[in-house]
C-alpha cells in the first residue's frame, strides 16, 4: 500500500509544480478569439458578430439597448448583446511615468531599527518587519517596504523609515506592487501586466486595476493615468 502511495505522489508532483508555474504567470495568456475591437487604448477578443463600444462612464446610459460588459478605469465596456463565450478585455500598457521620472538618492548613514511603538497595531507582524529590515533599503532611497499576504489574492505591508525607524501605513494591492530603491513610485498591481505583450487584462473592479502610485514621505498618492 505504502509503495502504492509513493508511486501515485510522484505521478501526481509534476503536475503539481506545473499548476504552480502557470498561477504565477496567470495573466500571461495564449491571446485567442476573434478581434471585436482595436484601437491605441483598448484589444477586445471574443466571438465574431459582437459589437463592442468603448465609452465615457457618464455615457453609459445613452446606450440601453446594451449591456455594460466591464468597467475599465474612467471607461466602461459596452456590448450590444450578450456573449456566448467569455471576452476578453485588454488595455494598452502606455505609461506616461516611470521610476526614473522619480529619482532619489540612497542614504548611506546607520540604519536605524522599526520603531513599533510609532504605529502599534504593526507589533503583530514584528517578526516579519524585522526580518525584511535586516537587508537593508529597499525602496525610496531610505525606506524599507515589507509585504505579506491578507488572502488570496491581498497582500498589505508596511514602509520602515531608515532614517528615523518610524513605520508607516504600507499599500494594499490585489496583485503585487513593483518598486524601486532609487524611486518613489510604485507600480500598483503591477502582475495585472503581460510585458511581453504590454497588455493589461482588464477585470471590471477598482482593486485589480494598474495604477502608478507615489510616496510622499508619509503616503503613497495616486498618478494621474500611467
Amino acid at each position: 500500500m505504502r509503495t502504492l502511495l509513493r508511486l501515485l505522489l510522484l505521478f501526481l508532483l509534476p503536475i503539481q509544480i506545473s499548476a504552480q508555474q502557470t498561477d504565477s504567470n496567470i495573466f500571461t495568456r495564449i491571446y485567442s478569439g476573434d478581434t471585436l475591437l482595436s484601437t491605441s487604448e483598448y484589444l477586445v477578443l471574443g466571438d465574431s458578430g459582437i459589437n463592442v463600444v468603448i465609452a465615457e462612464r457618464e455615457e453609459e446610459n445613452n446606450n440601453p439597448n446594451c449591456i455594460t460588459y466591464k468597467n475599465s478605469y474612467n471607461h466602461v465596456i459596452i456590448l450590444d448583446r450578450s456573449p456566448k463565450n467569455l471576452v476578453h478585455v485588454y488595455k494598452r500598457y502606455q505609461p506616461t511615468a516611470s521610476f526614473e521620472d522619480y529619482p532619489v538618492d540612497v542614504y548611506q548613514g546607520v540604519l536605524k531599527e522599526p520603531n513599533f511603538e510609532t504605529n502599534p497595531k504593526y507589533k503583530r507582524f514584528i517578526n516579519r518587519i524585522t526580518s525584511e529590515c535586516k537587508e537593508g533599503i529597499n525602496f525610496a532611497g531610505h525606506y524599507t517596504m515589507v509585504t505579506w499576504g491578507c488572502g488570496s489574492p491581498c497582500q498589505r505591508g508596511a514602509v520602515v523609515d531608515r532614517k528615523t525607524g518610524k513605520i508607516y501605513d504600507g499599500i494594499e494591492t490585489t496583485y503585487g506592487v513593483d518598486f524601486r530603491k532609487k524611486s518613489n513610485m510604485v507600480i500598483k498591481n503591477e502582475g495585472v501586466l503581460d510585458r511581453q505583450t504590454a497588455l493589461i487584462e482588464i477585470h471590471g473592479a477598482e482593486w485589480y486595476e494598474l495604477t502608478h502610485t507615489l510616496w510622499n514621505g508619509k503616503k503613497f498618492v495616486d498618478l494621474q493615468g500611467f
